[in-house]
């Protein structure tokens, strides 16, 4: 078997929103894409994962049971990039922020238990019009 980690985060995306292009949205990709890269994915293996029956995605128990293993791989994945942010020291530096006038008031409270937790980050917030925001 020849699979990316793209396609099986395309397939697992897919299995859970039952969906092409929601997954595409979801993973910021072309519907196309994300439905030319799930075809090379299921292509791989003998039963078919996926059929397509009136216009629906419908998950075979073969694909069932490659989705947990993805979702397994993907967990793990993230555990992997999780321990490598924790070996890098605590965070530091300056987190730039420009926000609307009413977001002076809302915004540090929900800031205040990120930067109590990492003391060494600098706050700097921009408040300025929606148009210079955007």
């Amino acid at each position: 078997m020849n699979y990316t980690f793209n396609q099986l985060r395309i397939f697992h995306e897919v299995c859970r929103l039952n969906s092409v292009s929601k997954a595409a949205v979801q993973l910021n990709m072309s519907q196309p894409a994300a439905s030319i890269q799930l075809k090379n994915f299921t292509e791989q293996f003998e039963e078919p994962l996926i059929e397509i029956i009136s216009q629906r995605i419908h998950i075979t128990e073969k694909g069932k049971a490659v989705y947990e293993q993805v979702t397994a791989i993907l967990q793990l994945a993230e555990q992997l990039d999780q321990s490598q942010y924790q070996q890098e020291g605590p965070l530091r530096g300056t987190l730039r922020l420009s926000v609307v006038s009413t977001g002076k008031y809302v915004l540090p409270s929900y800031l205040a238990p990120f930067l109590e937790a990492n003391d060494q980050v600098e706050l700097e917030m921009d408040v300025t019009n929606k148009a210079s925001v955007i």
